[in-house]
Formats: C-alpha cells, structure tokens, sequence
C-alpha cells in the first residue's frame, strides 16, 4: 500500500536551503512544503516562497516547476496533496488558487471552474475515503465558504458559509490564509468539522450545516492580562475520529510573554478535554493516514517535534534544515 508523507515548515525568518549542489530559495516569512512519495523511486515536492520545485533522483537535483504564467513571478505554494487513489495526481495551493497535476507534476493545470472570483482558497481537503472528493475553504468579502469538488477539481459548488458571525466573530485574511478561525476536515469522514477560535472549538456532525461547542483548552498563565493566543493549528486524526490536535501561538510581535499562552495540545476525545505537551507557540501540525509519525513545528525557529503515538508524547525539538538537508535523511 502507498504511503505518502508530508512536512509542512513554516518558516519565520530567511534563509537559503541547499540539497547537494542544486539550491533552493527560502525567503521571508511564509510556509514551505515537502510533499513525498513512496516507492523505489519516489518524487519530491518542495513548495516555497519562490515556486514549487520537483526532484526526481533522490533529491540531488532540482527542477522549477511552472504553475502560473511563464515570465511571471511563480506563487507561493503553501499547500501540497496526492489524490488518494492516483499517486500520478496531484494537488498544489497557492496564492488563493488550486492547480492540479495529472503526471506527477510534470505539468499543471488551474482548477477554479465553479469557484468565486476575487476568493482566495485558504485550505484544500482531500478526502481519503471517497478518491475525487476535494474541499476548499474559501475567503470572500470578509466572509468564508466551504465549496466542494466530486471530480477531483474540476468543477466546484458552494457547500456552505460558516456562520462566523452565529459563532462569536469574524475571519481575517492574513499571509494568505483564514486566520483567527481555523478549519479542519476530517479526511475519511467529510461529515466531521472543527473550527478553531481563540480558546473556542466547534464541531460539526452534518457537513458544516450546523455546529456545537466542544470543550476549550486549557490556559495556565493567566493573570491579571488577557492571554492573547490563538489557535494556529487544529488537526483531526484521519485513523481515530476522537483524537483531535491543536497547536497556539500568540502574536508575531508585541505582545509581553505573561500574556501569551502558546502551547501543542492533545484531546483523545473530540475536543471535550484536553492535555497539554509543550509551551512553545505551534505553527503547523502534520498528521497522515496510515503512519505512525506527527510533526509540529514552533514559532521559535521553526523547529520539529516529533510523535509517534497520535500526539501524546513528543520528541525533539530537531532543526528541520539538518533533518532535510541531505539524500535519504527524510524523517
């Protein structure tokens, strides 16, 4: 069976990320992505600030990727994903926009038939259990929707709008994506939804036609200021509908460290309780069907922790340049 693996590595500072003799850009504050497939001879995706690179040999050599329009400035790819039954398909986000790629990322091809114009898709789900099923969340007008794909993206509905204003607030767009409110769709059971809101969770049962308060996480530097942290990332297990991750981290710059509460957190129950596992500020949580293995990644130099039983005891923290910087070194 195929497995695939994915580590998402936000970057907060830059730098320049070399593997052999073929660099490749990282620049600024943005999300790199590693997408990885399996086999013996197994492709490489790394997307960045300046494009989406491919490797086919290992990693010793890399070649650019063309997404957008040729002589044009390649968009930042925040977001990678194999179709579940055709490792030859291919997912990439970037820049508000989803493409797709039929032959393993050789070439690519924008999907946005059925999407709103001016949106900017700020996640994509590709649902595991149902090959051909994709989720997009998607910001509009001060406003978020859900849109729905059957035919792998080739043409989309409108689901459903979160009820953001129902709930207690309102999405922002920042760096390209919702924040504040965070979505998370499990990816064999579509019917499965979270949203993430400062200290609030909610979870939907009916394909986000209705939502219900779950427990909040648990604060322990409260004092006489308002903790200021939010939940930056928010992950459901694909193998366990109960386990659901989350990661906070408190402003970018500003704020005074008593009144930031930044932690990784673990619940093995749908969100009702919950434990936590680190004071560090979490940037992105990586979980995939079928390994063993969870990244989380921190604000603090984007370091890795690493999990091998579903989040509830982490390894690390390791510098994600060493673990990637050479052929064969993939975690």
């Amino acid at each position: 069976m195929l497995r695939w693996i994915a580590v998402l590595v936000a970057l907060l500072f830059s730098c320049s990320f070399a593997i052999a003799q073929t660099p490749i850009p990282f620049s600024g504050i943005g999300q790199n992505t590693l997408l990885v497939g399996s086999g013996p001879s197994p492709v490489f995706f790394v997307g960045t600030p300046a494009g989406l690179f491919r490797s086919t040999d290992g990693r010793a050599s890399w070649t650019a990727v063309q997404l957008g329009s040729f002589n044009q400035p390649q968009p930042t790819v925040s977001q990678l994903a194999f179709d579940p039954a055709n490792q030859n398909i291919v997912y990439a986000r970037g820049a508000g926009l989803v493409w797709r790629s039929d032959d393993a990322g050789v070439t690519w091809t924008l999907k946005t038939s059925g999407l709103p114009a001016g949106g900017s898709v700020a996640r994509l789900f590709v649902i595991l259990s149902q090959p051909g099923t994709v989720y997009a969340y998607v910001y509009l007008d001060g406003k978020t929707y859900v849109y729905k794909s059957t035919n792998r993206g080739n043409g989309w509905a409108r689901l459903v709008e979160v009820p953001f204003q129902e709930l207690g607030s309102s999405p922002e767009l920042f760096f390209g994506r919702v924040e504040i409110w965070l979505l998370d769709i499990h990816l064999k059971n579509p019917n499965l939804w979270y949203l993430g809101f400062e200290r609030n969770i909610f979870r939907s049962e009916d394909e986000g036609q209705s939502w219900m308060r779950t427990g909040t996480f648990p604060v322990e530097r409260a004092g006489q200021f308002p903790i200021q942290n939010f939940v930056n990332a928010l992950r459901t297990d694909p193998d366990n509908q109960q386990i659901l991750l989350l990661g906070t981290t408190g402003p970018i710059s500003g704020t005074p460290p008593h009144e930031v509460d930044n932690g990784f957190f673990f619940s093995p129950n749908r969100g009702e309780t919950w434990e936590r596992k680190t004071f560090v500020g979490v940037t992105s949580i990586l979980i995939e069907s079928g390994s063993p293995a969870v990244f989380i990644t921190h604000a603090e130099g984007g370091d890795i922790y690493v999990t091998f039983d579903r989040g509830r005891n982490l390894q690390g923290p390791y510098d994600w340049v060493q673990q990637f910087s050479s052929p064969g070194n993939i975690v």
